[in-house]
């Protein structure tokens, strides 16, 4: 199971146990693993960011058939990081 898909599970059990999960209801268990989880998904977003920008700079040079190619990996690269975004958000929303 992928990170992503580890910390979407984690936090929509989170969601679906309390209705109001925030910062005052967690543990300092809880709070650390939310932040590792915070901190491991923060890296893959910046990972994948800088493979969205050269994939981005290749398409600039790139006149050949690969582009139809590479346009796909970068079509899937802004989905993965659009859900990245997306559980950051509702990580740092439950410590705030």
């Amino acid at each position: 199971m992928s990170p992503v898909s580890k910390v979407q599970q984690i936090v929509s059990n989170k969601s679906s146990e309390v209705p109001s999960l925030s910062s005052a209801n967690l543990n300092s268990g809880q709070r650390q693993r939310l932040q590792q989880q915070l901190d491991t998904l923060q890296a893959e977003w910046n990972l994948r960011n800088k493979k969205l920008r050269r994939i981005q700079e290749a398409l600039a040079i790139e006149t050949n058939v690969a582009v139809k190619f590479q346009l796909q990996q970068r079509h899937d690269e802004e989905a993965q990081l659009e859900s990245l975004a997306n559980e950051l958000d509702k990580i740092e929303q439950i410590l705030q």
